[in-house]
């Protein structure tokens, strides 16, 4: 079946043909009621047997799965219809193919990872779903755009399955070039260590520009991959790091076993093994921005009816900020607004500084930050933001108390990593948090998982977070060296604050305690953070030095990214020989 530009099907008027593959074709097409584009993918005229239901597996499985790294579905046909169909988000920058082509055949090393990276939490999620792709290959990987930066986008689970239903591989189809040893095994169990073993594939193309095992004859290939070596990246390209052939040869390797336990777990040590690799600036954002000191204060009062947004329920009140979920009639979905005690007309330069930095908050735009919808005006006599509404509002402070103070080192590092992410997002846009604590971090529900959003961002030009020198202190224990003394701070300083948040999940307490607040402020300024694995029996040695790095008093001593410190934290997790 094919459909010539102008062609109405389903009620969607076609555009122009995007690409064929084994299972159908893939159409540009208008959306009958909505102004959008999407990608229909519509089955070919054979539409018996396996092809159809895998086409209508593909249909349901995307359907079941919500992830800003995985194509999200509109729409699909039913199993008894005339024709099989598919209405997806249409992603207009091609794949990962095409931007290899583009590119000259290969990526740098850190553009690479990163995108893998992007990838693996897509596949991840699809795993903790009980779902397997089966053909992760650069076509499947689509690129998209997330402001200024790329984001990977994984689609055509057309041959997944359930993973409690891999027993049989053979009559699954397969690219031969990125299959696993075990998918040539009818006998063999599949799970999601086969996409691991798929993606590290994708990653050797990409590091190198040729695929693994590039033999012409798909014999040849099949053995290759059951019986070679895996091969070393640094071999066919002198300027990468060696330590990425240990990556790619955990990722290869041929018994699941020995494979990395996650996508994301290979995705993390590709990270690693780029610390300190590049002669160029270290920190993905360049030289880190300086962030003039901020200034004082904000309060305020609230209503029924507030700036056109209908309050329902206070969800928190402390002498600064009341909290509401509301309605607004032009926004979808709850929303969360914040509104400060005060009612008279702000007069402070903090003030003007923290509604600046709102306009710049807007604009970000990703998984781990809650979303900024509108916020209050210079001028105005109310500060006020209105936010994306996290359901369930529990924060990590909440989770922390529940769990007796502390958590699992590896739930500590995972919530440690994704929040690495969010702020690393802010800091290429040249926005600091300032105070990432966990109360600013709230657990949002991600399938078996939570997943941490930060909240808040701006709050720390207000007054609670000002200078020593005009009598007032950021909230204890948490400080940077560089707000106590007055100086500029710069993403670095979100980095601090991430340590001690890590410190605290893992240990159950702050790194700096006192009864007098002149005693932590001497601690934050000139003491040692104690050591983690003195603090807590059976945490590794290695998060000594992850978290002293982090807390070091000068910030140039410290990370110079939150990924770059979250890749060391997942390092300290694994057994010295993990890597080779």
């Amino acid at each position: 079946m094919s459909f010539r530009p102008g062609t109405v099907f389903e009620g969607y008027r076609i555009e122009r043909l995007l690409g064929t593959g084994g299972m159908g074709s893939v159409y540009l097409a208008r959306h009958p009621r909505l102004p959008r584009l999407v990608a229909l993918k519509v089955l070919l005229d054979e539409t018996g047997g396996e092809l159809r239901r895998r086409f209508v597996r593909e249909a349901t499985l995307i359907a079941a799965l919500e992830h800003p790294n995985i194509v999200h579905i509109h729409d699909y046909s039913g199993p008894d219809g005339d024709a099989l169909w598919i209405s997806m988000r249409y992603v207009a920058g091609g794949d990962m193919a095409d931007l290899l082509a583009r590119e000259g055949g290969r990526l740098a090393a850190d553009r690479a990872v990163r995108l893998i990276a992007q990838a693996a939490r897509g596949l991840d999620h699809a795993h903790r779903h009980r779902i397997l792709h089966r053909d992760v290959k650069p076509l499947n990987l689509l690129m998209d755009r997330d402001g200024d930066e790329e984001r990977v986008v994984v689609t055509d689970f057309g041959i997944a399955r359930m993973l409690d239903a891999t027993r049989s591989t053979k009559s699954a189809p397969m690219t031969y070039a990125y299959a696993a040893p075990e998918r040539f095994d009818s006998q063999a169990v599949i799970d999601h260590r086969s996409d691991v073993y798929s993606l590290g594939c994708t990653l050797y193309e990409l590091l190198t520009g040729k695929k693994p095992y590039p033999a012409s004859d798909l014999a040849a290939i099949m053995g290759a991959h059951l019986t070679a070596t895996p091969p070393r990246p640094s071999k066919q390209l002198s300027e990468l790091p060696a330590g990425l052939d240990s990556v790619i040869a955990t990722a290869l390797a041929k018994r699941p076993a020995d494979r990395f336990g996650s996508c994301l777990d290979m995705a993390a040590a590709a990270q690693t093994a780029l610390v300190g690799w590049s002669a160029g600036p270290r920190d993905p954002a360049g030289t880190p921005r300086r962030i003039p000191r901020p200034g004082t204060t904000a309060k305020e009062s609230a209503g029924k009816l507030f700036a056109g947004y209908r309050l329902r329920q206070q969800l928190s009140k402390n002498p600064q900020w009341s909290v509401y979920s509301a309605w607004h009639p032009q926004v979808p979905g709850l929303l969360a607004v914040k509104i400060g005690c005060q009612d008279e007309r702000p007069k402070h330069e903090s003030h003007r500084q923290f509604v600046h930095e709102l306009d710049r908050v807007r604009q970000l735009d990703h998984p781990n930050i809650a979303r900024v919808h509108d916020h209050s005006r210079i001028g105005d006599r109310t500060l006020w933001v209105a936010a994306r509404y996290i359901p369930g509002g529990n924060s990590l402070q909440s989770l922390l108390d529940k769990e007796g103070g502390h958590l699992a080192a590896d739930h500590a590092v995972w919530l440690c990593r994704q929040i690495a992410e969010g702020l690393d997002h802010a800091h290429r846009r040249g926005i600091v948090h300032r105070r990432i604590v966990p109360s600013n971090i709230l657990l949002e529900s991600d399938g078996d998982q939570e997943r941490p959003v930060i909240i808040n961002f701006g709050s720390g030009l207000l007054p609670d977070v000002t200078n020593p020198r005009t009598g007032e202190l950021p909230p204890l224990p948490w400080a940077a060296p560089e707000v106590l003394s007055g100086n500029d701070i710069d993403s670095r300083t979100d980095i601090y604050y991430l340590g001690c948040t890590l410190y605290r999940m893992l240990v159950g307490r702050p790194p700096f305690r006192g009864d007098r607040l002149p005693t932590l402020v001497r601690s934050h300024l000139a003491a040692s953070p104690p050591r983690p694995s003195q603090q807590l029996w059976g945490l590794p040695v290695a998060f000594d030095q992850v978290i002293a790095t982090a807390l070091a008093k000068k910030p140039d001593q410290r990370y110079a990214g939150c990924l770059e410190f979250a890749a060391a934290a997942e390092q300290a997790l694994l057994p010295p020989t993990s890597l080779g």
